[in-house]
């Protein structure tokens, strides 16, 4: 027993240095591993290192990982910045691929301060791969940053966090593999907040409600520009005296709203009727035309938009394309100037008799922005017909005939509250305000004395006079066919200046055999224009002489008289009192054939009745005019 004992102790003795050699070697291996592992390292840092921007600019950034000998499974990233400077627009994964897991996710975008970051102004990324899937550099995150309102220029730092709870780290395994954390640095440029001044043409004056157009001048910073006006964003504007940048209209009111109906739409007592509704306004401007509720699908007949002040007719129009039932509109060859607190009588004339109605309907008024249409009994009756053509003057049970206008206010606000130049530098506030004011373009300083159209073969001649002219850029022709719908077919340059008459043709050539309407559209060089009378020819027809009744009539300042010729012939056109004594001579010398518009003050006259009478060859006519 001693002998097997002594066998086995001698076994284990030559054993023992086998064994500590094994360990020795088992624990040198381990040792070598982990000094191989220590020196293999990930550097992490931020790429570009360093971004400069300016206000209201981006930048974009990436999270990379520099891999020196080592394969990686997993890859984690806590990054800081400062959220008062700076916004997250944009989160990008580039490796998206590789990362199959993620187990710290981005939320979904748009990225903003509740859903990407904390109100610290934190990142928050990790994502896993198969073992050993990657061992070269690769960027985990790229994320795009734009300078945060209030801009406050300066320098900040994009920080790589690496602290219990929020390790920037790569992964193998178990094994957390770090080198050197790098962070970023942004500089936020400061900058000179640019200026401008907004300003509109013709000096901050239009006509008769006119579209304004807007020009950018005295601009400093860079070009071209970003503007808010009227709380609309303007892009990419130019700095220019000439070449406007927006074309902006009057705002336009009505009483009644589109989709306003009347209780009885269609409705036909036999003969023809005019309608209308009293319409007030708060504040000066331009009635520019005449709409009304349609019942029928194809009405028959002529329906006519006028405009009345008491029974003086201010304008008119005809409805045109009427088919469909709903609101219909037509506008006025010229917008009529109307002042604020005065009641005018929108009427429309039906000549197959249809109209709409409400009854019980101004037991109220109706309102709308500045426009006002009264309670009956307030400014007299309200809703108002007359059976035939004429100012409506009877009324029925406060009914409401669906007539309204197009109206436009004289003044036009705009309000500059941001400037943005190409470097991204911008100010913002109450910068400037433009006040536009629309006025009547009667007052252009161009006076017509004459306006006609004499036909010939396959052509028609045009001429006209002025006696004087302020600033007279020119004149548009524009023919019709039917006396509504109108294009420009040539332009005649104007004097200028000038205190002398000056006499103007144009030949209207090669034009078909029918009859044409022709008038002109004298532009003043600061955009502002008017029209003048509607003058007609008739090429192959059965021309003959006419006197026209003068419009407007009754007349408190300028009225036009036309009258049409067969043949050339010598015409005297005459004005005279009531006693029959003449008041003044309009014409007295040979006019060509045609239609011809004479223009007459009537200002230095008293007010009454005068009679104006036409001689030419055989032909004489007499007719009515009123001052007052």
């Amino acid at each position: 027993m001693r002998a097997k004992l002594s066998s086995r102790q001698n076994f284990a003795a030559l054993r023992l240095p086998e064994f500590r050699r094994t360990v020795m070697c088992t624990l040198l291996l381990i040792l070598f591993s982990q000094a191989s592992l220590l020196a293999q390292t990930v550097n992490i840092f931020v790429n570009p290192a360093s971004s400069t921007i300016g206000e209201g600019q981006s930048f974009t950034v990436a999270v990379r990982f520099d891999i020196t000998s080592l394969t990686i499974n997993a890859a984690e990233v806590h990054f800081d910045f400062d959220i008062s400077k700076l916004q997250v627009t944009n989160i990008t994964r580039p490796n998206s691929g590789q990362f199959t897991s993620e187990t710290i996710p981005l939320p979904a975008g748009p990225y903003n301060s509740s859903n990407v970051v904390n109100t610290s102004g934190q990142i928050n990324y990790a994502a896993g791969m198969p073992a050993g899937s990657t061992s070269t550099d690769f960027d985990l995150i790229s994320v795009t940053f734009t300078t945060k309102a209030p801009y406050s220029p300066g320098a900040t730092t994009l920080v790589l966090v690496n602290v219990p709870g929020r390790r920037t780290r790569a992964v193998l395994g178990a094994t957390v593999a770090t080198g050197s954390l790098t962070n970023g640095s942004v500089t936020l440029q400061s900058c000179t907040p640019p200026t401008a001044t907004l300003s509109a043409s013709a000096g901050s004056t239009t006509c008769n409600g006119q579209p304004v157009r807007l020009y950018l001048t005295n601009a400093t910073g860079q070009a071209p520009y970003d503007l808010i006006i009227n709380g609309s964003t303007y892009l990419s504007v130019p700095v220019s005296s000439t070449a406007a940048f927006a074309t902006i209209p009057f705002p336009t009111y009505s009483v009644f709203s589109p989709a306003a109906t009347p209780f009885a739409p269609q409705n036909d007592d036999g003969p023809s009727i005019e309608v209308g509704t009293k319409i007030r306004s708060s504040s000066t401007g331009f009635i520019r035309g005449i709409r009304f509720y349609n019942g029928l699908a194809n009405p028959g007949g002529r329906y006519t938009g006028k405009l009345w002040n008491g029974t003086t007719l201010l304008a008119s129009a005809n409805f045109t394309g009427l088919s469909g039932i709903g609101w219909k509109e037509v506008l006025f060859t010229s917008p009529v100037q109307i002042a604020a607190n005065t009641t005018y009588i929108a009427s429309v004339y039906s000549e197959d008799g249809n109209y709409a109605v409400t009854d019980g309907y101004f037991t109220n008024a109706a309102t709308n922005g500045p426009l006002t249409a009264p309670r009956d009994g307030d400014f007299g009756p309200n809703g108002l017909y007359r059976v035939g053509e004429g100012v409506p003057n009877q009324f029925y049970q406060q009914s409401n005939y669906w007539v309204d206008v197009v109206f436009a206010s004289n003044t036009n606000t705009f309000n500059l509250t941001s400037i943005t130049d190409d470097n991204g530098c911008s100010v913002t506030g109450a910068l400037q305000t433009l006040n536009v004011l629309s006025v009547d373009c009667s007052t252009l300083p161009v006076t017509l004395l004459n306006f006609s159209a004499s036909p010939g073969a396959s052509k028609v001649t045009l001429r006209w006079t002025t006696s004087s002219e302020v600033n007279n850029r020119g004149f548009d022709v524009q023919r019709s066919d039917d006396g509504v719908n109108w294009t420009t077919i040539g332009f005649v340059a104007g004097a200028g200046n000038s205190t002398t008459a000056k006499s103007y043709t144009y030949l209207d050539q090669n034009v078909a055999l029918k009859k044409y309407y022709y008038r002109l559209k004298q532009i003043d060089i600061d955009d502002r224009f008017r029209y003048s009378a509607i003058v007609s020819a008739t090429l192959n027809g059965r021309p003959e002489f006419v006197l026209g009744q003068n419009y407007p009539n009754p007349v408190d300042r300028q009225t036009t008289i036309q009258f049409s010729l067969p043949q050339a012939e010598r015409v005297n056109l005459s004005l005279f009192d009531i006693n029959g004594r003449v008041v003044k001579v309009l014409v007295n010398g040979s006019k060509e054939s045609g239609t011809h518009a004479i223009n007459v003050n009537v200002d230095v006259l008293a007010k009454g009745v005068y009679y104006y009478k036409m001689q030419a060859g055989d032909f004489n006519d007499v007719k009515k005019l009123i001052v007052q």
